[in-house]
């Protein structure tokens, strides 16, 4: 089931004076960069998941060392890090590259491949695994549709179906047109978005799908000439954070941000904060 809400203005603000809160003590802007899913990959794959976090991560921090930031604590799978004076906007900025960056490249696992469930903020996405079948076999099989879906992301094989939302009390009216998104693997087959949407929920990767959806309606939005568009995302995703920090900046122009219809599926938990998301 979906919820529809109606986007009348949005504001980077509000994404700021959220992270800002979260992040700010002391004059002072910190980030936290957190793994959700580490120890559920530590089970499905042994030890070389911690590895491969490293090997992802470390890079990750070094370049942050560039960018001003100060390495306050390391552990597996989290990292602390302070930038001093500069902006919460600045640092949103940078938490939105790093969990959009991090979470939809794979690291390589013994010949499998995996993505890291990543969020940059004091909060948590929790972590979640597969009923029915053994931990192991389960996040492999979710995985594996995770990793075809990332990989068609990379290559532009994203593609959208406008389907028309006609009113209720007239038909023949239509209110706005809804993005079906569709994947295109590598033979050129259509994946069942249905299936690959519920594994990335399961997985707490579909912020990162959601984050590439919701930018190329706005992309159509800003090349058109007056259309309401809607889009789906997860209710999960319908979090106001620095995930969608550049997003919220390119609907402070009303006249996207009014032709704009979100729809909330309601196959994962909804976000407290869901309303207060679309109205921001």
């Amino acid at each position: 089931m979906n919820s529809v809400l109606q986007v009348g203005q949005a504001s980077a603000d509000s994404c700021s004076r959220h992270f800002g809160a979260l992040g700010e003590a002391d004059g002072e802007t910190g980030l936290t960069i957190k793994v959700n899913n580490s120890s559920h990959l530590l089970l499905a794959y042994g030890a070389v998941a911690t590895e491969a976090v490293a090997a992802k991560v470390d890079p990750v921090l070094d370049q942050l060392k560039e960018l001003g930031g100060v390495i306050l604590a390391r552990r597996p799978g989290l990292a602390d890090i302070s930038f001093g004076a500069r902006s919460a906007r600045d640092v949103s900025h940078i938490a939105e590259m790093l969990a959009v960056k991090l979470s939809s490249e794979a690291v390589e696992l013994d010949g499998r491949r995996a993505h890291l469930a990543v969020a940059c903020s004091d909060s948590s996405d929790g972590e979640a695994v597969r009923d029915g079948a053994s931990p192991a076999s389960s996040y492999w099989f979710d995985m594996a549709l995770a990793t075809k879906a990332f990989d068609a992301l990379r290559d532009g094989r994203l593609t959208m179906i406008w389907q028309s939302i006609a009113s209720a009390d007239a038909p023949q009216r239509i209110l706005y047109h809804e993005a079906l998104a569709r994947l295109i693997d590598e033979h050129g087959n259509m994946l069942p978005i249905g299936p690959v949407v519920e594994a990335l929920e399961r997985l707490r990767l579909v912020r990162a799908f959601d984050h590439e959806v919701v930018a190329s309606v706005l992309d159509e939005l800003e090349a058109g000439q007056g259309e309401v568009l809607g889009v789906n995302i997860s209710g999960s995703s319908a979090r106001i954070d620095s995930w969608w920090t550049s997003l919220f900046e390119r609907l402070k122009r009303r006249d996207v941000a009014r032709r704009l219809v979100i729809e909330i599926r309601e196959t994962a938990a909804l976000a407290p904060e869901a309303p207060a998301f679309v109205a921001a």
